[in-house]
């Protein structure tokens, strides 16, 4: 990953940092969708929907799956439903910090 950013901001000027903050805004968009939709949601509401064995593991936080359900592979990340721990794991996962 580190190469083909390298290669990228060789040929079109583009700084590490600035694709960082291009994937972090990615995330705070999803965010929103995934807040927006599901703020008000009642007990209910979760129950009914389906969104209850997923709400129980992870609250709204994203974690990402097939229209099967099947999730994507967990190796490089992991979602807990607290903002910063989970901003921590992605930065980590994308070798951002060490």
């Amino acid at each position: 990953m580190l190469a083909c950013l390298s290669a990228y901001s060789s040929i079109w000027h583009i700084s590490e940092a600035s694709v960082g903050t291009e994937e972090l805004a990615h995330l705070e968009m999803v965010s929103t969708i995934v807040h927006q939709l599901t703020r008000d949601l009642s007990m209910e509401e979760i129950e009914k929907s389906g969104f209850g064995n997923y709400y129980i593991d992870h609250t709204v936080a994203i974690w990402p799956q097939a229209a099967g359900g099947v999730p994507f592979n967990a190796c490089e990340f992991q979602s807990k439903g607290d903002p910063i721990t989970d901003l921590h794991e992605d930065l980590a996962a994308d070798g951002a910090i060490i």
